[in-house]
């Protein structure tokens, strides 16, 4: 899909259909913040970083031509795009599609007290098999009110996190910036600002979602990063509880952790 030129038309299998619907549901539901089409901009942003300087305004001009997903079409189980250089980055949403796939492969084979981790992301199913609910035990580092998260209770849902802690991220040296201060970016693509979210004393340090599939969480926990505030975030958060009763929010920010809390709390 990535390589084809504008208008080509390419079958979708049912699951790739089923992400790529997902995605466009997220879009929309985020505001744009989720779009998996950053995949030009990342790329150009992250071989400029690593060169400690930042990219060519042509560069990204071109990029951004390419962004946004009403650049995708997808009707009848055929995939079509109408910019040949927009391309898709499936890094916030694929490792939770991937978890719940192999979900519902081992609960078609019988299983019904499952429990599947990867990196972070989890999904549980039924229970474990002396204590009851699956116990996930947050990353001690993240701390609301100066504390570690509390345990969290895991049946017939999933939990994702996101944060700028999950990897080490770019750090632009003061004298290769345009404004003469240093900025330390990380791995998420802001579509709206065209460029990596960054590190400041008040921005989203880390964001948990438990969500019925681990897709829907993952995507969320992404999409809850790329708010400017605390305040933001929390707000956007509960609408999309009053979308998805069933998700729940935790957001940690620099300026403001003693107000993180939870969105709706999980049965």
């Amino acid at each position: 899909m990535n390589a084809a030129p504008a208008d080509a038309l390419i079958p979708l299998s049912v699951p790739l259909q089923d992400l790529l619907s997902l995605c466009g549901q997220l879009v929309n539901v985020s505001g744009g913040r989720f779009d998996p089409t950053i995949e030009p901009l990342g790329r150009i942003w992250k071989e400029a970083l690593e060169q400690k300087k930042i990219p060519e305004s042509g560069e990204l001009e071109i990029a951004y031509e390419a962004l946004g997903w009403n650049h995708i079409a997808i009707k009848n189980g055929i995939f079509r795009k109408d910019h040949s250089n927009t391309r898709l980055d499936l890094g916030g949403v694929l490792k939770g599609f991937c978890i719940d796939l192999l979900m519902e492969r081992l609960q078609k084979l019988g299983y019904a007290d499952l429990f599947i981790e990867w990196a972070g992301e989890m999904r549980a199913s039924g229970q474990h098999p002396t204590i009851g609910d699956w116990i996930v035990q947050i990353n001690p580092h993240l701390t609301s009110q100066g504390k570690p998260m509390a345990p969290i209770p895991l049946r017939n849902s999933a939990i994702a996190m996101s944060g700028d802690y999950e990897q080490k991220g770019w750090v632009l040296p003061a004298d290769r910036s345009p404004d003469g201060q240093q900025h330390r970016y990380f791995h998420i693509i802001d579509p709206l600002a065209a460029q990596p979210l960054e590190t400041t004393g008040y921005s989203i340090a880390s964001a948990v979602v438990i969500a019925p599939s681990c897709a829907l969480a993952d995507a969320l926990a992404t999409a809850a990063m790329l708010f400017k505030s605390h305040s933001q975030a929390e707000k956007w958060a509960q609408e999309v509880v009053d979308l998805y009763p069933q998700v729940s929010f935790w957001i940690l920010s620099y300026g403001k952790e003693s107000k993180s809390r939870d969105t709706v709390r999980p049965k």
